[in-house]
């Protein structure tokens, strides 16, 4: 009779637990078993869970009441609910705070009995789960040890065990300024937890901070550069790492130049490496300013040193300026027009090309913008060619004319 009562307990606590499960689970679900083992090597467990929504008395739809054994030298253990409800399944919170949960147990046969805990993977780290014996008054970290004590089949079934666990710590972080140097760490901690010491490391294993028998205060690291972290936190024996990134706003900007010689009326690229840039202002020194791209591209017309400078900044207020100079050559091979041999101008968005001279049959018109990108191009047909250039933004274009073997840049400004 005993063995069927078991099987059925056994029977009801599965299906219980796999509907509450499949029913009541949330992602936020944390389970702990605690087992009691007799000196014969008996065992016996409860399961405690704590998720969104769980009330603190008993419900059915989310606790399961204890159904005892009554088998000879089989111990039993169960969890009460505030309403003082025995269940072997017990929902106990959702660790928004600390939370308590009273045990009860039967001894049976005399000895000494280990109490332990598993599944305490799924727990957050800095939640300390810990068994009190206020018989004895005797704290034990459950991640670290088991409990071991003696327990009698006369003793009073509750009041004795009870399990403590801490909600998880909070971390928030303030990213480092424009100066890089005030970025900030700052930890919030359960009150009900003493821990040794907070301390903080950087990327280099250097000890930055550290904050010593810290219960319930906040724990605040500033002055910090951007860069990667570790916070280390110790409660006694137990150790837990925390790495994370901390963010920085400021901003870092160089430039890079095309690779070998740059020619007159060549389309070249000059790189931003930036670092937290989302602004960009390019200054080519003959004039020539572009705004808001990270790669630009420039055509210089004459032959000569020009200083480059790059301006790049971002929503948080940061800036960064970067400067260069490059030595521009006249291209090996290409014959400059003369001015009389054509004349360009632009009224409004029309741009009119004139040739004076003698019209190859090859001749060429290409307008391009100041990011380098080809908006028209034309075989020459007559002296004259009128461009409509009404869908093109204003600003300034660079026009070039291909013709005997010579080639004729012109930079000219558009409007409405």
């Amino acid at each position: 009779m005993h063995k069927i009562r078991l099987m059925r307990a056994l029977i009801f606590t599965l299906i219980f637990c796999v509907a509450t499960a499949g029913a009541f689970a949330s992602q936020n679900k944390k389970t702990v078993k605690l087992r009691l083992q007799s000196p014969a090597g008996n065992l016996c467990d409860v399961t405690v869970y704590f998720d969104n929504g769980i009330t603190p008395i008993y419900n059915s739809h989310q606790d399961a009441e204890m159904v005892f054994n009554n088998v000879a030298g089989v111990p039993e253990i169960w969890a009460l609910t505030q309403d003082s409800v025995p269940c072997s399944v017990l929902g106990a919170g959702d660790l928004s705070t600390s939370e308590l949960v009273q045990f009860g147990y039967i001894a049976g046969v005399n000895g000494m009995y280990n109490l332990s805990a598993i599944l305490l993977d799924n727990f957050d780290p800095t939640s300390i789960v810990q068994l009190e014996d206020r018989k004895l008054k005797v704290m034990v970290d459950l991640r670290q040890n088991f409990y071991q004590v003696q327990l009698d089949t006369n003793d009073a079934p509750t009041g004795r065990f009870y399990l403590h666990v801490s909600y998880p710590s909070a971390f928030t972080s303030t990213p480092s300024n424009c100066a890089n140097n005030a970025g900030r760490i700052d930890i919030t901690t359960d009150p009900t937890i003493k821990w040794n010491s907070i301390q903080l490391f950087n990327d280099s294993n250097t000890l930055v901070a550290t904050d010593t028998s810290v219960q319930g205060a906040a724990v605040d690291f500033n002055n910090l550069s951007s860069g990667t972290y570790h916070v280390q936190f110790n409660f006694n024996q137990y150790t837990y790492i925390n790495s994370f990134t901390l963010a920085g706003d400021y901003v870092i900007t160089n430039i890079t130049t095309p690779a070998g010689n740059i020619y007159t009326n060549e389309a070249v690229v000059f790189s931003a490496n930036s670092t937290n840039a989302n602004s960009y202002f390019w200054d080519f020194g003959d004039g020539t300013l572009i705004d808001g791209v990270e790669n630009a591209t420039q055509v210089y017309l004459e032959p000569g040193i020009y200083p480059v400078s790059l301006k790049c900044g971002n929503s948080f207020g940061c800036w960064a300026t970067a400067q260069t100079t490059v030595t521009v050559l006249l291209a090996a091979g290409i014959n400059e027009l003369s001015s009389k041999d054509i004349k360009v101008f632009a009224q409004q968005k029309t741009i009119t090309v004139n040739m004076n001279g003698t019209l190859a049959n090859n001749a060429e018109l290409k307008v391009y913008n100041l990011l380098g990108q080809l908006v028209y191009n034309k075989e020459i047909k007559a002296q004259q060619e009128v461009i409509d250039m009404g869908k093109q933004s204003s600003g300034y274009y660079l026009v070039s004319v291909i013709n005997n073997g010579k080639e004729n840049t012109k930079r000219v400004f558009i409007t409405q």
